[in-house]
């Protein structure tokens, strides 16, 4: 069992026609005309249209430039002078400035569009009646137009975005360079040279992009009637009858339905660093011993060329989901044509009969277009710091034994200096130099999600659409009687 809710009643019209013969209550020598009868409802929705543009544009640039200042020589001098001149020499140590560099660059991008378009004509319950009634002599019935018009207009969502992010990050650091640390002793001391050491770069870069589109678009066209009905019911009681045309329609038409996203995303990181580890100038520690306690040493510090540390992410992530759908639909339920011409007379003519029922849907598109693109460019150059060489020189020329006792305190053995002095007088030691290290480390993703639906309906539908026509026999002529 169906059910119909009657949503309004557009029109119902009534005309009846009454002819003045038949309300005088005479026929002899009475001719009646009736004139045409034309009915028409027409119920139209016009065109709806929505659109959402949307163009987002985000872009970090940055750059970074950093030079590590120079460290001049630190020296220690001493000249001790005494058969066991204790005085010593300790350089200080010498670094070159270190760099470091950090840079991070995000983009975040959220964008929600939402159209919909809605174009809708209902007739609930739209009646034609017409009852012309003609009681003469000589009756001539007009013609009767009847007409029931539903129709709705085009609808259109669109939805169009567009985003483009970018991140460029550049980096460019040179380490300080290191001068000489020396530490240079007279006479029976000892000197330690200090360090030297070129600065070290340190870099680091961190870009992401993050978008989201959303995209909804729905358009929709929609034409309903329920029980439109024409009726049609001319009356002729006369000896000659003449009825007209009688043309009857129903008629029920959705428009276009067309629903569209559109979305166009691009994701970029460029990411640059170019760094020189600092170069470290010699560490040397150079003695001369010239005295009875002769047996001084000398024991070079480390060069070391400075490191650089490299290290870059790059992400982009992005997630589109779109959504379309279209309907055209055109519903007729119970439409009714109904034509009774009645004629008793003793000649009847009738006219053509037309009767219709139209019901048809249109198109119906929906579309889904996306294009996304993703990109990582990463470069890194790295030269890491010379170190020169780290020397240590020494001449003794005063021996003693291997069992010789310390004298003055020159020759003790040292918490630092654990070994025994030597029996030959001074040697040399060469400090360890070391070029710096280079350490790069690269990460880069890309991420996309995409969903797409797209929906289109075109949809016509009738149930019930009688059309009838009746029309009674004509009476037979009278037999002739004798005069």
């Amino acid at each position: 069992m169906r059910r119909y809710v009657i949503a309004a009643i557009t029109c119902i019209a009534l005309t009846v026609g009454v002819s003045p013969a038949a309300a005088s209550g005479g026929l002899g020598g009475v001719v009646q005309t009736l004139t045409g009868t034309s009915q028409e409802t027409t119920n139209t929705a016009g065109n709806a249209s929505s659109s959402n543009g949307n163009a987002t544009s985000q872009s970090s640039d940055q750059s970074q430039t950093g030079v590590g200042g120079n460290a001049s020589t630190g020296d220690a001098a001493t000249d001790g002078a005494g058969c066991c001149g204790s005085g010593d020499a300790t350089s200080g140590d010498s670094s070159g400035g270190d760099v470091d560099q950090s840079q991070s660059a995000s983009n975040t991008n959220s964008t929600s569009q939402e159209a919909s378009a809605v174009s809708k004509a209902v007739q609930a319950l739209s009646v034609n009646v017409a009852v012309p009634i003609c009681v003469a002599k000589t009756c001539d019935a007009g013609s009767i137009d009847q007409s029931n018009g539903n129709a709705s207009g085009d609808a259109s969502a669109t939805n169009v975005n567009v985003t483009d992010q970018s991140n460029a990050q550049w980096q460019r650091g040179a380490g300080g360079d290191g001068s000489t640390g020396d530490a240079t002793a007279g006479g029976s001391g000892d000197a330690t040279s200090g360090n030297a050491r070129g600065g070290d770069v340190t870099q680091s870069q961190t870009a992401s992009n993050a978008n989201e589109t959303r995209q909804d678009a729905s358009a929709a066209s929609r034409a309903i009637q329920l029980v439109p009905v024409n009726v049609a019911v001319p009356v002729c009681v006369a000896k000659d009858c003449t009825a007209g045309d009688v043309r009857q329609s129903n008629d029920n038409r959705s428009g276009d339905a067309a629903a569209f996203d559109g979305n166009g995303t691009s994701q970029s990181n460029a990411e640059g660093q170019s760094g020189v580890g600092g170069d470290a100038s010699t560490g040397d520690a150079t003695t001369g011993g010239a005295g009875c306690c002769g047996p001084g040493d000398a024991r070079s510090g480390h060069a070391l060329g400075g490191d650089v540390d490299q290290s870059q992410s790059a992400s982009n992530t992005n997630s589109t989901s779109q959504q379309s759908s279209a309907r055209s639909t055109a519903v007729q339920v119970l439409p009714v044509n109904l034509a009774v011409p009645v004629c008793v007379a003793w000649h009847c003519k009738t006219g053509d009969l037309e009767q219709s029922n139209a019901n048809g849907s249109a198109d119906a598109w929906a579309g889904n277009l996306n294009g996304t693109h993703q990109a990582n460019g990463q470069v890194q150059s790295a030269v890491g710091g010379d170190a020169t060489t780290g020397d240590a020189t020494a001449s003794g020329d005063c021996c003693a034994a291997a069992d010789t006792k310390p004298r003055h305190g020159c020759d003790k053995v040292e918490p630092k200096h654990p070994e025994p002095a030597r029996v030959h007088g001074g040697d040399a030691r060469s400090g360890d130099a070391h070029g710096g290290d280079v350490a790069q480390s690269q990460s880069a993703s890309s991420d996309n999600r995409t969903d797409q639906a797209a929906s289109a309906s075109s949809t016509a539908k009738q149930e019930g659409a009688p059309s009838l026509f009746v029309l009674p026999c004509k009476p037979a002529p009278p037999t002739c009687r004798p005069c």
